[in-house]
């Protein structure tokens, strides 16, 4: 599981989530899987935003194998 900020939609999920790496490229690291309104509730988010919406996603190290392994 991987918790993101990125702005989503309704009907996202298996969307790719990006991340810039200190080389300058941008990498998938994750499918967007879920969005959870927390209402007035807020988190804050490890890079320090506050939201009222956590989104999750499922990070490239747990489907990767397997896609490769349906390309054969």
């Amino acid at each position: 599981m991987v918790v993101h900020d990125c702005d989503t939609n309704p009907g996202a999920s298996g969307g790719p989530i990006f991340a810039r790496f200190e080389d300058g490229n941008y990498y998938i690291v994750g499918l967007h899987a879920r969005g959870v309104n927390l209402g007035r509730a807020t988190a804050t988010l490890p890079n320090g935003v506050t939201t009222n919406v956590l989104n999750g996603g499922v990070l490239v190290s747990r489907w990767a194998t397997q896609a490769r392994a349906m390309l054969n």
